[in-house]
């Protein structure tokens, strides 16, 4: 398996595609490649690949994110939109194990938020 990085601009049709359907975000289905681009213009996109490029696993990071805290605006990057391919084989984990490590390494302050039922999932990956 193969952690992969790629920015917004460096995504193919085909991959663009695979990410919407692994999303399954009904007003996205039909989003084309140039508005995705757009859309997501402040984002990098996060893989695990299996050995033939296929993604395996897949989370987004939006370096447009900013919260009002006591009056003072603070910037983020935000960890989203994380899904695998195929449920309970581990990809996601790995995939945010490999996540963590980059951030860390870059010293990028990162948030996120998920719904309850999956909070077992990130506190088992140390989140």
């Amino acid at each position: 398996m193969k952690y992969q990085i790629k920015q917004t601009q460096e995504l193919t049709e085909r991959e663009i595609e695979h990410i919407l359907k692994l999303w399954d975000i009904s007003m996205w289905n039909t989003m084309k490649a140039a508005y995705f681009r757009t859309f997501f213009k402040d984002s990098e996109f996060h893989f695990l690949l299996d050995t033939e490029e296929n993604i395996l696993a897949v989370m987004r990071m939006n370096f447009d994110f900013t919260l009002e805290i006591s009056g003072e605006e603070l910037s983020f990057a935000e960890a989203v939109g994380l899904v695998a391919t195929h449920k309970k084989k581990g990809y996601g984990a790995k995939l945010v194990e490999a996540f963590k490590d980059h951030v860390t390494q870059r010293s990028i302050d990162t948030i996120g938020f998920c719904h309850q039922e999956l909070r077992p999932f990130y506190q088992k990956c140390n989140i």
